[in-house]
Order: structure tokens, then C-alpha cells, then sequence
């Protein structure tokens, strides 16, 4: 499944999960100022990551909601993006995409392939998406 993403968002307090990956890539716009775009996700630790893929969904919603709540503001990573370049966002990650922009650029626009939602919450009987509001508000300065 392909699905349009314009970046709309320049802060959030909130992060998605998904039980599978997703690619996003940044469409270079051609003539087109855009601001910068960010992939915003939290550095845990790899041994947590791992530990995660083997447990049932609902439990790896609770264990990511307590590793969340335990992070600083300093844990969490932010990748910027390059026009063409795809970004693997793994399964179980939690993420969100935000820019930086002058009010007179554009809005960055970018592609997302990933497995149909509905299909898969369908087969396995979940949420395929689930949101984490955190604690702080997160933002990318100059």
C-alpha cells in the first residue's frame, strides 16, 4: 500500500507504533522551497527491541508504553531526510515525521509504503496502529 504523507506537523507529543515496518521517502519538488523533514523515534536499547518481536501485540504495546515513559528528552533521535532517499522505519518503533520550515516554504511531501492497515487488523484481530502521548514536546531548533 502507498500513501501520501505532507509533513505538516513542526512538533509533537505523540508517537505511532505499527506491528510491521514502513519505507517513507522524501519526493524531491521540483522548483518547490520545502523545509526540512524528520523522522523522530526513540533510541532504546537494541536487547529491548529484540526482546519485543516474540511477544504477542497487546504486550508489546505495554512494554513500549513503559520504555517511553521512562526516556528523556535526550534519548530521542531525530533523522533528516534527503529528497529520494527511503528511511526503513522498523516494526514496533515508535515514530513521528515533523519539519522545520519559514513560513514562506512550502510543505514537504512524502511517500509511505507499508502493509494495508485494515487487512492486517482484520487477520490478526488488533489495532494496527497505536498512539503514545509522552511527555515532552518534541521539536527540531536551527
Amino acid at each position: 500500500m502507498v500513501g501520501d504523507l505532507r509533513v505538516l506537523k513542526d512538533k509533537t507529543s505523540v508517537l505511532e507504533i505499527h506491528p510491521f515496518p514502513e519505507w517513507v521517502v522524501q519526493i524531491f519538488q521540483y522548483g518547490i522551497e520545502t523545509g526540512d523533514t524528520f523522522a523522530i523515534v526513540p533510541n532504546f536499547p537494541k536487547k529491548e527491541v529484540d526482546d519485543m518481536r516474540d511477544l504477542p501485540w497487546s504486550l508489546r504495546v505495554e512494554k513500549i508504553e513503559a520504555l517511553l515513559n521512562d526516556l528523556e528528552l535526550s534519548e530521542y533521535l531525530a533523522v533528516k531526510y534527503q529528497d529520494g532517499v527511503c528511511l526503513k522505519v522498523p516494526a514496533n518503533i515508535p515514530h513521528e515525521f515533523i519539519r522545520i520550515a519559514d513560513k514562506n516554504e512550502n510543505v514537504p511531501y512524502c511517500q509511505v509504503f507499508e502493509p494495508d492497515f485494515k487487512s492486517i487488523g482484520e487477520v490478526f484481530q488488533i489495532q494496527p496502529t497505536m498512539f503514545f502521548e509522552i511527555k515532552e514536546t518534541l521539536s527540531i531548533t536551527h
